[in-house]
């Protein structure tokens, strides 16, 4: 039998190469083999995460992944069985509900990890989403949040769980990677004219009422009236697209709102402008913040518990509230008018912060170690 610790990854949909989850299951070669099980969608041949000897399932699924779906399950667990699985990891609530309807069929018994990656905050969960958590969480060994303070809501929206059964292990990315991309920039290429020589704010995120891209609008509108030469440039796609251009219309600054649509360059992107702005309602922990932050970029963003993890003083950054248009068009306003210099101390200040704290080696090896530490408590 394989000495390594046998790792399974379960995954609710394929959508391409996704580089998180590639170093997520980039662990220690001597020590780990990782699976990745997709359960939706099938392989397009663009999936690099193979690269890192990861050995990866598409299980093409159809129709609704609904929580007794014991077909399904039957199917994760005779995989959890071929592969000998010691530490089973699935992502998002789906799929947790799915892994541990699993346990019913499995004749294996790995540790189970359900790894919640958005934030569970606002309104209190249905009764029946409650019941469904408690059954499911209960056949979890640990559920992991991907921001610290992230651990406070799934206690607070779940019954009876322990406390001690919450981890968190925060988002990491490639800070010294995404830095190169400020020696890569060719404005003329990637800008349209009109946003040649003006102080640009930049945003990128699904456009969807929980981004709040409807709030950044109105406060840019309020900028523009006495700074003329700023420009906003929002990259994403998303429900709201046409609802957000008709605003921008509306408000008069069509001509300095730039709606890029989908881009496969957007750390290209970001590099280029001046200042990242992110209003967001509800984050688990934002990788396109800590994106912007990497590329030395200075940033304004929502008030949130998870974004405080990460900009903890305004040395690197702002936290404005996500609900107040006056307080993001001050900001915005401020940052406008300081000098270049105290914009590009800013901006490395926030790099440095993510080199810091935000690492991919600091995630991969924190799982690591809960894989690990599990492993061992099964065997001992």
């Amino acid at each position: 039998m394989n000495s390594k610790i046998q790792v399974l990854h379960i995954i609710k949909n394929y959508r391409g190469n996704y580089p998180l989850l590639n170093h997520i299951t980039d662990m220690d070669k001597e020590r780990f083999q990782n699976h990745v099980c997709y359960l939706k969608t099938e392989d397009d041949g663009k999936n690099l995460i193979d690269q890192n000897g990861t050995q990866t399932y598409y299980l093409n699924v159809k129709g609704d992944l609904h929580p007794y779906r014991f077909s399904v399950a039957q199917k994760i667990a005779d995989l959890i069985d071929s592969i000998h699985a010691n530490c089973v990891i699935s992502h998002l609530e789906k799929t947790i509900h799915l892994v541990a309807l699993s346990t019913l069929f499995t004749k294996n018994h790995p540790s189970y990890i359900g790894v919640i990656h958005g934030v569970v905050g606002g309104k209190r969960l249905p009764l029946n989403k409650q019941f469904r958590n408690w059954l499911a969480f209960k056949r979890m060994h640990k559920i992991v949040s991907v921001s610290k303070s992230g651990i406070t809501d799934i206690l607070e929206h779940n019954w009876s769980l322990p406390t001690d059964k919450v981890v968190a292990i925060q988002n990491g990315i490639d800070p010294t990677g995404l830095s190169g991309m400020n020696d890569l920039n060719d404005e003329n290429n990637l800008l349209p004219p009109e946003m040649d020589n003006c102080f640009k704010f930049g945003t990128v995120g699904r456009l969807a009422p929980k981004k709040n891209q409807i709030l950044l609008l109105h406060a840019f509108s309020e900028v523009t009236k006495t700074n003329d030469n700023t420009r906003l440039i929002i990259i994403g796609t998303g429900p709201l697209e046409q609802e957000l251009k008709s605003l921008a219309d509306k408000l008069g600054i069509k001509d300095r709102v730039w709606f890029t649509g989908y881009r496969n360059d957007v750390p290209k992107l970001l590099s280029l402008i001046d200042v990242f702005v992110f209003p967001s309602l509800r984050e688990g922990l934002p990788l396109s913040l800590l994106e912007a932050m990497a590329l030395g970029r200075p940033c304004i963003a929502s008030d949130l518990p998870c974004n405080r993890e990460v900009i903890q003083s305004e040395s690197v950054g702002r936290l404005v509230s996500p609900t107040q248009v006056n307080e993001w068009t001050d900001s915005m306003i401020e940052f406008y008018q300081l000098s270049t210099e105290d914009l590009s101390q800013i901006g490395q200040n926030a790099f440095h912060r993510v080199k810091a704290q935000f690492t991919f080696e600091r995630m991969t090896h924190e799982y690591e170690n809960l894989a690990q530490d599990l492993y061992n408590h099964n065997h001992s």
